[in-house]
């Protein structure tokens, strides 16, 4: 059972960072815009089968922290049925023509909420090493500005000056922060194997967390 959500975690991670890889090589050899949008948000969806993942390993060491991931989780999980047809229609149309995209690109922002989610819980569990924590909470904390800075030119603000140069180094701690993060999850979750099922508790997790092997 713990293999499983340990595959579905690292392969969820490890899509979202060949997507990322997609999107950077487009914007690179491109002018397609809207593409690198698209695949922008795209590679944020894969996140929610992972951090459900993530969370089925960590919750029952930390079952009252992971309580609130659970909200999170079911939303997610509905953003991502959705949400690369939605992504597609708002480039395709230029983002402008349905009232439903405001409140969807709102929803795609849980994304980063998750990843600081996931990161909040490995620390606490003391399962994910520092660095990785850390690239979890820049890339789950620049989404969160990126989502916000597209609300709001969607509601007809334009940046000028040093807020205009602030986010786009902030689009780029993403891109770095969520490679790191991604790709850097699936290669510590096969590295090491998980020891303990799901919903299986023993004295030493609960004390000072569970040995990696």
């Amino acid at each position: 059972m713990a293999d499983r959500w340990i595959q579905t975690a690292a392969g969820g991670a490890l899509l979202s960072g060949l997507i990322l890889l997609a999107a950077l090589a487009v914007g690179l050899y491109s002018q397609l815009e809207e593409s690198v949008e698209f695949l922008m948000l795209l590679a944020m969806v894969p996140l929610f089968p992972a951090g459900i993942a993530v969370h089925r390993l960590l919750g029952p060491y930390r079952p009252r922290a992971s309580r609130w991931l659970r909200f999170i989780g079911l939303l997610g999980t509905s953003v991502l049925l959705v949400s690369p047809v939605v992504a597609l229609l708002l480039a395709v149309l230029n983002r402008t023509a349905t009232a439903l995209g405001p409140i969807l690109m709102a929803l795609m922002g849980l994304a980063g909420v998750w990843q600081v989610g996931i990161a909040w819980l490995g620390w606490r569990t003391k399962q994910f090493p520092a660095g990785l924590v850390l690239a979890a909470l820049l890339s789950g904390g620049s989404w969160v500005i990126i989502i916000s800075s597209t609300l709001a030119q969607m509601g007809g603000l334009t940046w000028t000056g040093g807020l205009s140069s602030f986010l786009g180094l902030n689009v780029l701690v993403w891109g770095v922060s969520h490679l790191v993060f991604t790709l850097g999850l699936a290669w510590y979750l096969w590295r090491h194997r998980w020891p303990v099922e799901p919903g299986r508790v023993d004295a030493d997790a609960l004390q000072g967390g569970v040995e990696w092997s």
